[in-house]
């Protein structure tokens, strides 16, 4: 088997340590006052020191740092543990075919004083032909789509798109038909950054599922779908299901799936994905499957290429969770650091957008970037000058210096949000 401690860092026993002194290793070694923890005590550890040393096995090299404790044994596998193996295993029908939601049908509110247009086929090039035919074909195998016989009030043109992979998207235009501007929206909240973050907070151990046929898991009722017809060189069809393209699909969407999930905390998703985050391996492994429960329950699919299990850190809408707080990706730092120096307003635009995605992991961000905000304001001429400059260099010494891993105080739930487990 393969076991997973999720710990944040290297562990050895004094013993252990003893015996490499003992064959005079290369390394460098200094005394630590760190804080660990085991799985499950709420004392810390005896910590004894830290060192560095480099580890080889076969061809490869790499530099690691161990932490030295004085107890014997840190870490207890339970036997009857049940692995993520033998959990996919049973639950292996959620990951094959579409999927459509049980005892649900959603309805598309239509204003009928909007007068709809058909629209004309719109031309697709005859080398695409084939692979539309497919996709027609596919997405009626599916009961996704079915084909449209007789007077139609409305139809919308459809747009072609070529995906990296040789296959295509078909997109239904609901502009053109003013279908979009007929349907009345439906106003659920879409969760922000910072709910997620405040759910997400405190926990060790992240698997992250992705929904399968996005908008398509929902069926539409019969009286919303002749608002979805479309037309291509193969004729009039009309979607069964919830679809890309309809203004109101996002909100929609969202809400059902909120809906699919509500009744006990440990699962939260935003449109496609669904987290699902443990403080314990335990806590975690006991929500992942009450979430896998669900899901068959409701004949919902998973995209097993997509889905990862048992993480100990999450990169999720660009910032970056483990057991130490919350982190912006390497990327997005670097996108920062990188950053040329303006040109003009714009350009300092797109610049401090970058900045304030990052804002948490700025001390004093207002003060330091008045400068810059400065020549942003109308009537303001650009001007780059020494003040300009150390406002720039300021903005990206800040992030590329700052305590990367961040509780806000007003989200925090538990103390000691900033301390090590192993």
């Amino acid at each position: 088997m393969l076991v997973d401690s999720v710990s944040t860092c290297n562990v050895i026993a004094r013993e252990t340590w003893e015996v490499l002194k003992k064959k005079k290793i290369k390394c460098k070694s200094w005394k630590s006052n760190k804080k660990l923890y085991s799985y499950g005590p709420e004392e810390p550890l005896n910590t004894a020191g830290e060192f560095e040393a480099e580890l080889c096995y076969e061809d490869r090299q790499c530099a690691a740092r161990f932490v030295v404790v004085e107890e014997k044994a840190i870490l207890k596998i339970e036997i009857n543990s049940v692995s993520k193996e033998n959990l996919l295993k049973e639950f292996e029908g959620i990951f094959v075919g579409v999927g459509k939601l049980r005892d649900f049908q959603a309805k598309l509110h239509v204003d009928e004083s909007v007068q709809p247009i058909v629209q004309k086929v719109r031309p697709s090039p005859f080398g695409l032909r084939e692979k539309i035919e497919q996709k027609l074909e596919e997405l009626v195998s599916h009961d996704i789509i079915e084909p449209v016989e007789g007077p139609t009030p409305g139809v919308s043109p459809v747009v072609v798109v070529p995906k990296p992979s040789g296959d295509i998207r078909l997109c239904v235009d609901m502009r053109r038909s003013r279908a979009n501007q007929a349907i009345v929206r439906e106003r659920h909240p879409i969760p922000t950054v910072d709910d997620f973050l405040y759910q997400l907070n405190g926990s060790t151990v992240f698997s992250k599922l992705d929904l399968r046929w996005g908008f398509h898991r929902i069926e539409l009722e019969e009286q919303s779908r002749n608002i979805t017809i479309f037309i291509t060189h193969k004729g009039l069809f009309r979607y069964k299901r919830l679809m890309f393209g309809i203004s109101s699909a996002p909100e929609l969407c969202q809400h059902t799936i909120q809906q699919v999930l509500e009744g006990w905390e440990g699962a939260y998703n935003i449109h496609d994905d669904i987290i699902i985050p443990g403080r314990t391996v335990k806590e975690h492994d006991v929500r992942l499957r009450k979430t896998f429960e669900r899901i068959q329950e409701k004949g919902l699919t998973l995209n097993r290429d997509n889905c990862a299990f048992s993480m100990s850190k999450l990169t999720f809408m660009g910032y970056l969770l483990s057991n130490q707080g919350i982190g912006p990706t390497e990327s997005r730092v670097e996108a920062v650091i990188d950053a040329r120096e303006p040109q003009n307003a714009e350009e300092v635009r797109s610049f401090l957008g970058l900045v304030n995605f990052r804002a948490r992991f700025i001390p004093n961000l207002a003060s330091i970037a008045e400068p810059l905000h400065s020549l942003t304001r109308n009537q303001t001429p650009f001007v780059w000058g020494i003040e300009q400059q150390g406002a720039f260099d300021a903005l990206k010494d800040s992030l590329a210096n700052a305590d990367t891993w961040h509780i806000p105080t007003a989200m925090q739930k538990k103390p000691n949000l900033s301390q090590m487990w192993v």
